[in-house]
């Protein structure tokens, strides 16, 4: 059980605020007031009269109406009961239920939170109906970037109050940029003059850390925490400026909540009055929702969300938090949702972070809940079970569906992933018109008086007992080491498709081979220049005037997957090979020339990275290839099985900090595994070479396409299985 898990959560309806959850949400029904398995409800309180589900609960309101029923049911006559259960379908016909049909949303969430590895808190409530869902909501937790929507509160009150003007306008200097997320410090110059309006925009749109420091001192430092105060927010307080702890108004939360602190109840409740207009004027609330409706986070709550969804939310996110709140608006009326997060495991800055695909999963989980049955999408969610770590648990995937597995992860698949087997289940085949997109049967709705149209598919044969096991990868390959031929594969290793950051190991491979030429470049200080600190996707948090020896910026590059130090390292060594033009087209030209002598006849590249480029693909079996020829080097070697690194970062000023890189590779948590590169874009799905030893004998596996890093993970583990025991291995 994770640290979630110890936590109870419940569902109830709402109750005030400031009472400590145990008392708040109760204990669970008795027995007697719940519907058994399989029983039909009596009161036609669910949808078409069908069956309820196992231990489904009654509501309060529901549990009033059955007692009175149940009192006056043994006095009536059999007319009489009629007339009121007739009453009773009418009710029920007329007054909104929010329970959907299915899981209750406590069930839907409750297993996304305990499987989370790390301190979670989360509140839901439907804004017109009050129907409401708290785990841990009342519980102070660091808020991080989350504080900016409060910021934004207390800027439109005073332009409300006259204290300021909209359009009045800020002056940027040198002395008032800070490093993070926005835009103002690496793109606008000192003397640079915004109006307030527009610093608000940046501020909620793209977390500006700059935009936020200007908007403070133009508000007073203090000003935030004493609004929230006066609303009943009195655990939402900002500590200090972003980046500036010396400016802290209480140096002791500072320490404990870092930037700000929140609830998830606070921040529902703030949602709340902006949803109904009062949030400092209603045309103040107009605005502040329109800013909400345009925030750039799409790693969060939009990520798994129905196309034209709308969601108007703030997120924040630090090495160890996640968090994210706003008010989606689903087909039954509008959600205020709030997670936070802290103390998280997963602390990479990669696009299949735990704690944003978390967020993810409930925004979608909430909106399945409040979607009416037959305005679903027939191909909606899909799930590969791949952590069950069970050869044979294999689903088909519908393509560019949301995907769930065991261990609580999930990322977008690619629209060209579809699991398959090792030739035991056929992959990217059409689906059978009785079939939905997961490859079920699909129930039939069949007029009264007639028979079915067609009879039902016939069963496919029973799964084998032998060869590879089921997958959810779309490829994969097993490798011997030494050499890097391919022993098994699904079929497809041949084909070229998108590898996202395992493009990594080649730009290790060809810088690696420089240094065997030129040795004394390891101990090179490379500085960060903007091309490199404004790379996208997964970060090594080295910013621009940092610099670090080379052999730190490998470690960046291997080990959290630095988009933004595997272009260092090209810029860096491209200005030391011959000839005209730029120093990274130059540096990935002599990647391409490394792979034409490597024989990897299926690769190609265009950037350093891996970062989605049309036509920049590879083959698992030339990956596979291409690590057995890297794993020769000791030093690729020892980078690419280590765990964590510390690194020594001189910065712009003069001073220095320790930089930690933690490896994305999960494998290496686990006996037996060395290396060697992950890799996660939408268009490439969860990617994953790996490197195994048992005894003497050592196996790489390559896996392309899996619908998240845990099933990624999970595959490999079966197919080094496999092979271990097809290769007598104990």
């Amino acid at each position: 059980m994770t640290r979630s898990a110890a936590h109870g959560a419940c569902f109830a309806p709402w109750s005030p605020p400031n009472r400590r959850s145990s008392r708040r949400w109760g204990l669970p029904i008795p027995g007697k007031l719940a519907v058994a398995p399989g029983e039909r409800h009596n009161l036609g309180i669910f949808p078409r009269n069908r069956p309820a589900p196992e231990g489904w609960p009654l509501r309060r309101d529901e549990r009033r109406f059955a007692r009175r029923v149940l009192c006056i049911e043994s006095s009536m006559t059999g007319k009489q009961l009629g007339c009121l259960l007739l009453v009773a379908g009418i009710w029920t016909a007329v007054v909104p239920v929010p329970i959907a049909w299915g899981q209750t949303l406590d069930r839907r969430l409750k297993g996304l939170i305990e499987d989370h590895d790390g301190e979670v808190a989360v509140a839901v409530e439907h804004l017109q109906t009050q129907e409401r869902f708290g785990f841990r909501s009342d519980e102070v937790m660091s808020a991080a970037s989350l504080i900016k929507f409060p910021v934004m509160v207390e800027v439109y009150r005073q332009s409300e109050q006259g204290q300021i003007e909209l359009h009045q306008f800020l002056e940027l200097t040198e002395q008032d940029k800070v490093p993070g997320s926005g835009i103002l410090t690496p793109h606008f110059s000192p003397g640079a003059r915004l109006a307030i309006v527009d610093a608000v925009r940046l501020m909620i749109a793209f977390s500006d850390n700059t935009a936020t420091n200007l908007l403070l001192d133009k508000i007073g430092l203090g000003a935030t925490t004493e609004t929230m105060r006066t609303l009943g927010f009195p655990n939402t307080r900002l500590n200090s400026k972003v980046y500036r702890r010396e400016t802290s108004l209480d140096l002791e939360r500072s320490r404990e909540f870092g930037l700000a602190s929140t609830t998830a109840d606070e921040m529902v409740g703030l949602l709340r009055l902006l949803h109904e207009r009062k949030l400092v004027s209603p045309k103040a609330s107009d605005a502040m929702h329109a800013h909400l409706l345009n925030c750039d986070d799409h790693h969060k709550f939009p990520r798994f969300l129905p196309e034209g969804a709308k969601v108007a939310f703030k997120t924040g996110s630090t090495e160890a938090i996640r968090s994210a709140a706003g008010i989606l608006e689903t087909p039954r009326g509008p959600v205020a949702i709030c997670v936070l997060t802290s103390e998280n495991a997963d602390r990479r800055w990669s696009e299949d972070n735990e704690g944003d695909v978390l967020c993810a999963r409930i925004a979608r989980e909430v909106w399945d809940y409040f979607t009416p049955a037959e305005k679903e999408d027939p191909e909606a969610d899909g799930s590969c079970f791949g952590a069950a770590s069970v050869p044979g648990a294999n689903a088909s995937q519908g393509a560019g569906n949301p995907v769930g597995v065991s261990d609580g992860g999930g990322e977008e698949s690619s629209p060209e992933i579809t699991a398959e087997s090792s030739g035991q289940i056929e992959a990217n085949r059409p689906l059978d018109s009785g079939e939905d997109a997961n490859g079920e049967a699909r129930d039939e709705i069949i007029p009264a008086g007639a028979s079915s149209q067609k009879p039902l598919p016939k069963r496919l044969p029973a799964d084998s007992l032998s060869g590879p096991p089921f997958t959810c990868s779309a490829v994969w390959a097993i490798a011997e080491a030494r050499t890097g031929k391919v022993l098994w594969d699904n079929g497809s290793a041949a084909v070229a498709r998108d590898i996202a950051s395992t493009t990594k190991i080649m730009t290790a491979w060809v810088a690696l081979k420089m240094v065997a030429a030129e040795p004394g470049l390891l101990q090179t200080r490379v500085m960060m220049d903007q091309q490199a600190d404004q790379t996208a996707g997964s970060s090594s948090q080295l910013v621009e005037g940092e610099s670090v020896v080379f052999q730190d910026l490998l470690y960046a590059m291997l080990l959290p997957s630095g988009n933004d130090a595997a272009t260092a390292v090209g810029r860096f060594l491209g200005k030391r090979i011959d000839g005209e033009g730029d120093a990274l087209a130059k540096f990935v030209a002599e990647m391409n020339r490394e792979a034409g002598r490597l024989g990897l006849k299926g690769t190609r590249y265009l950037n350093p990275h891996g970062l989605p480029q049309k036509k920049h693909m590879s083959t698992a079996r030339d990956l596979a290839r291409l690590a057995a020829v890297a794993l020769q080097d000791p030093l690729f070697r020892k980078i690419v099985s280590t765990r964590e690194h510390r690194a020594r970062v001189l910065q712009g000023d003069g001073k220095t900090r320790e930089a930690v890189w933690r490896n994305t590779n999960r494998l290496l948590a686990i006996e037996g595994y060395q290396g060697v590169k992950t890799g996660f874009t939408s268009a490439a799905g969860s990617c994953l070479v790996s490197m195994g030893q048992r005894g003497q004998e050592e196996l790489i596996v390559v896996v392309l396409g899996a619908p998240s890093a845990a099933a990624a993970v999970s595959d490999s583990r079966n197919l080094y299985r496999f092979a271990w025991q097809t290769r007598g291995q104990k």
